[in-house]
């Protein structure tokens, strides 16, 4: 996930700066001048009395509320920090301190995501989520620190409601992820965040997400978006890095496969247009990426024959037909079938509408290449 860490590193301040309210971010911390504290051994004043006394601006607190709220703040352990700040919220509800307990606890988030340190970032703003139901930045940093941990269903349950308010790419991004991967996969919720997001962000920045929006409009029959979404696809795979914690061997698998099906999808998106010439180059680079996937296989050597038998038509022994011996042998994939009834079809023009033979045709076709 390093790409997607960078990516989200790079909005998260300024996410920050922006939802912050105005008053906390002109000061983080409240000054304690012109503050009357008692000198030792005299008396504390009454509350009451405290209350009328005030600091910088309109902020207003007693002594005792202020040595809470240093206390609490200046916590060195970071996990006792966070129960001793919401302890002062839950205790002084009323108190001017309020926002700037609240904000020296967000700025302890922001340090458990500088140091990586998710897990302890989505505990504490679930925490702080506890008392503040409906702060968006609170969500929003529960949200990434739930999306880091891949605690997928949590995470979207928060980023949602923040995007409904903060509409950012950023955010899209890893909902956009998230509707990518089970067990939260959901096709409507990753077309409509992922096409945001990557419309934002360059396809390296996107490859996680743009095999799956590949794979939608190709399932809704929608081929040019099918195609513009595949052509990033590849531009992605060709500088992408492969994550420090991934084995070589299933990287490269990964990186072929998405490939493979992202020139079948230009090679659909090619015959559907009536460009055979197209048609025949994607599909064959198709075949030559990756050949483990029987479905890509017989879905190529198809539409590869297709091509040919329109675009060459006096060489279909050696041309279409082989493509669709090749396809016809490649077991339970979806054009099985209509790659042998295609077979089947010029076979029986070419021998007095019989199949005699066809057996062997199909033995010889299979050790002869593609024209």
């Amino acid at each position: 996930m390093t790409i997607v860490r960078s990516l989200i590193k790079h909005c998260f301040l300024l996410f920050l700066l922006v939802a912050l309210p105005a008053a906390v971010r002109g000061q983080s911390q409240p000054s304690d001048q012109g503050q009357q504290q008692p000198a030792p051994g005299q008396q504390q004043q009454p509350q009451g009395e405290q209350q009328g006394q005030s600091q910088e601006g309109d902020v207003r607190y007693t002594a005792e509320e202020y040595a809470a709220y240093q206390k609490a703040t200046e916590e060195p352990d970071p996990v006792k920090r966070e129960d001793a700040i919401l302890d002062f919220v839950k205790n002084n509800p009323k108190s001017s301190l309020v926002e700037y307990a609240l904000t020296s606890y967000k700025q302890l988030l922001v340090e458990y995501q500088k140091s990586n340190n998710y897990q302890r970032m989505a505990a504490a703003g679930e925490k702080l989520l506890a008392i503040r139901p409906n702060d968006v930045q609170s969500m929003y940093l529960a949200g990434t620190g739930f999306f880091y941990t891949q605690q997928y269903p949590k995470a979207a349950q928060y980023l949602e409601k923040v995007y409904g308010s903060q509409p950012e790419p950023a955010i899209a991004f890893m909902l956009a992820v998230i509707y990518g991967t089970a067990p939260t996969n959901d096709d409507v919720k990753l077309l409509k965040y992922g096409e945001v997001a990557c419309a934002k962000f360059e396809p390296k920045d996107c490859h996680q997400i743009l095999p799956n929006l590949t794979r939608i409009y190709l399932e809704k029959k929608e081929w040019a978006k099918a195609a513009d979404n595949a052509k990033k696809t590849t531009q992605a795979f060709e500088v992408v890095q492969k994550p420090p914690t991934v084995d070589q061997a299933v990287w490269d698998d990964y990186i072929t496969r998405e490939k493979a099906i992202a020139y079948s999808a230009l090679g659909r998106q090619a015959f559907e247009s009536g460009n055979m010439a197209a048609t025949l180059s994607n599909y064959k680079q198709a075949l030559k990426t990756y050949k483990k996937n029987s479905g890509l296989n017989a879905e190529a050597y198809y539409h590869i024959g297709y091509a040919l038998w329109k675009s060459q038509p006096q060489g279909v022994e050696d041309g279409a037909m082989v493509a669709f011996a090749k396809g016809a042998n490649e077991k339970g994939a979806p054009h099985q079938k209509p790659n042998q009834s295609q077979l089947e079809f010029l076979y029986k023009q070419l021998h007095n509408n019989s199949l005699a033979g066809l057996d062997e045709f199909v033995e010889e076709a299979l050790k002869k290449p593609l024209p």
